[in-house]
């Protein structure tokens, strides 16, 4: 979504509607991120799971913090890449290349659920 219209919803949501839309947002990410987690149980150890849970989560909080958007399709690339793992990286103690692929495999569980963002899925070949 381009920068002029996130302002143009902002102007249309009040600030309580739009801190609302992005809590429920984060809310329904983490719901996801719960029931991935689970499948992902069937095949890997809790330590892997552990470090799939903090790359993601990581990635949720900063899409929460950092940015203005309330809906998947609105992600730019870089939101899921570069500037995501440049404000993180400290938190996370995680190379880019397994971070990558933990949101990939998170990205390839959400198109699976119906969510859609072309660019992002193109840029991660999924």
């Amino acid at each position: 979504m381009p920068e002029s219209d996130i302002f143009v919803m902002m102007e249309i949501l009040s600030n309580k509607e739009f801190e609302d839309a992005k809590e429920l947002f984060k809310d329904e990410l983490l719901k996801k991120l719960e029931i991935f987690c689970d499948e992902l149980r069937t095949k890997y150890k809790e330590p892997t799971i552990r470090n799939y849970q903090l790359v993601i989560g990581c990635w949720i909080e900063y899409i929460e913090g950092y940015t203005m958007i309330i809906e998947f399709s609105e992600l730019k690339v870089s939101q899921c890449r570069s500037s995501f793992y440049n404000n993180v990286k400290y938190d996370m103690d995680t190379p880019f290349d397994k971070a990558y692929k933990r949101l990939k495999s998170f990205f390839v569980f959400l198109k699976e659920e119906g969510y859609s963002n072309p660019k992002v899925f193109k840029a991660y070949s999924i």
